[in-house]
Order: C-alpha cells, then structure tokens, then sequence
C-alpha cells in the first residue's frame, strides 16, 4: 500500500450518500461533528471544559483526575443514521489519588475510509493553599488515517487542559487540544483548537457549562448544556450549539457498578446521530 502523498480527498467513493456524508465529515470544521467519545457528551454536544467524572475526557484531559474510581467505558455512535460512518471506542482510567492514568482506543469509518486512534493520558490533582483542587492533564494521541486504493498515513499529537474551582459553584476549564502535531501528510486534517468553559454547579442534581471553541479552521462556536439529576438512578441531559447550529439530548442510568448513557445529535443540514454508552465502575 504506498503512502498517502497529499491532502486526503474522499472522491474515492463510489456510494453517493456514503461520498457526500464523508466529504461532510472531512471539510466540514472539526466543532461542527458530533462527539464520538462518549454519550454524555454527545448529549451535551459536545464534552465541556469543565466537565466532571468523563472517563473519556475528550475536550479536556484534566478531566481524567476527577474520577472517583477505576473506569472502563465501551462507547459506540453511528454519525447520520449512515454504517459508513460508525463510531466506536474503548477507554479505560485507572485512579491512585491523586491522580489517574487513561488509555484508549477508537475506530471510525468502514473498510474503504478508516481513521483509527490510540490514546496514552495523565490527569493530576493538586491542591493549593487556597483548598481549591487544581485538575491537571496531558493526552498524547497516535492518529492513524487508512484509504483503500491510495494508502495510510500516521501522526502523534499532544493535548493539555487544566480544571479550576474560582468561586463556589464555578469552576473554569481551559484546554488545548493538538497543541503539538507531528508533521505528516495528514496533519492537515486534523483539528487544532482552543476551549474555554464554566460549569456552573447549582447543586449535586444540576450542572450548567457554557463553552467557547475556536478551532484555526473555523468560527468561534458557543455550546450552552446541563445536566439534571430528578433521582438517583437517572441523569438528563440537553445542549445546543449556536454556530453551526446544532441540538442534542440524552440521558444516563447508573447503578452501583454499571451506567449506561445514551444520546441523540442532530445537524440541521446532515441528520441524526445516536449514540451509546456502557460504563463499568470498580
């Protein structure tokens, strides 16, 4: 298989739905696509900032140090309602207060377009003079981008975030995600953005986030989401997007040991696209 040479172009593909959703999923800016990591944040379109106890901690690695005990999660999504364009991933973080170790692997696409993913983490937990935690984390990622007919090609990128309580009940996420990407011929494709978010913690059964996200290719884009607990075993959950305009919702059943998420995104222009999640505690 020789390698791939120039900017990927996805006019290989002779299924004309499965060209045009797939053209979408390439040229269309990085924010604008729904979550694959997980179904919570499918369900708040997209992960926050300032989220708390995500095993999958996809917008902010920092995220991993608030777990509360070892995790495996099982996620599987179908972007579109299309089988060209299935999602799916496996996370594993393992807790030693302070601070937890993540590793994970992802697949999306089908046998003519494969774009694979394995995930090496740290988050950290500190606390300072002020009795505040400060939440850590760095992700390094290992992309891997295969076409039939015209090759593959590999890249390494490097992500940071940090979590901070400012005041009661508001806690500030910044994070950075492929600050750092090895030059390769898919480099390119890969998303490269900035996210700032406050979550708003109203009480143990309501969280509010609010989100900004710039990536280099595209508009700034505002995500306001929340997630309410009406009992214990259940979690709801709802967030839109403003630019490009998009809604989700979904909600989460948890046990003692065992949760299971699940959620539904919409794009105004290219459809539905649900999502599931399993998620083991121990």
């Amino acid at each position: 298989m020789r390698a791939i040479t120039t900017p990927i172009r996805l006019h290989y593909f002779g299924h004309f739905v499965a060209l045009a959703c797939l053209v979408a999923h390439a040229w269309t800016p990085a924010v604008a696509q729904p979550s694959i990591a997980g179904a919570r944040s499918a369900a708040l379109t997209g992960d926050p900032a300032a989220s708390d106890g995500d095993p999958w901690a996809e917008s902010n690695p920092a995220g991993w140090s608030r777990m509360k005990s070892h995790t495996l999660g099982i996620h599987a999504a179908q972007l579109y309602g299309l089988k060209e364009l299935r999602a799916g991933n496996v996370q594993l973080v393992l807790r030693r207060s302070p601070s937890s170790a993540a590793l994970g692997v992802s697949s999306f696409g089908y046998e003519d377009y494969r774009e694979m993913a394995v995930t090496a983490g740290m988050g950290f937990g500190i606390r300072m003079q002020t009795h505040r935690p400060f939440h850590f984390g760095i992700r390094v990622r290992y992309h891997r981008i295969s076409i039939r007919n015209y090759g593959s090609a590999s890249t390494f990128t490097l992500s940071s975030g940090f979590i901070f309580p400012v005041l009661a009940g508001i806690e500030l996420g910044l994070s950075a995600e492929n600050i750092s990407i090895l030059e390769s011929p898919i480099s390119d494709e890969l998303p490269r953005r900035i996210q700032l978010g406050l979550a708003f913690v109203g009480s143990e059964r309501l969280r509010v986030y609010t989100d900004l996200v710039k990536d280099v290719r595209s508009p700034l884009e505002t995500r306001i989401s929340a997630e309410a607990r009406p009992v214990r075993v259940l979690t709801l959950r709802t967030g839109f997007s403003l630019e490009p305009p998009r809604f989700a919702g979904g909600f989460g059943i948890s046990f003692n040991r065992l949760a299971v998420d699940v959620a539904i995104d919409r794009h105004l222009i290219l459809g539905w696209s649900p999502s599931c999640s399993l998620i083991f505690k121990w």
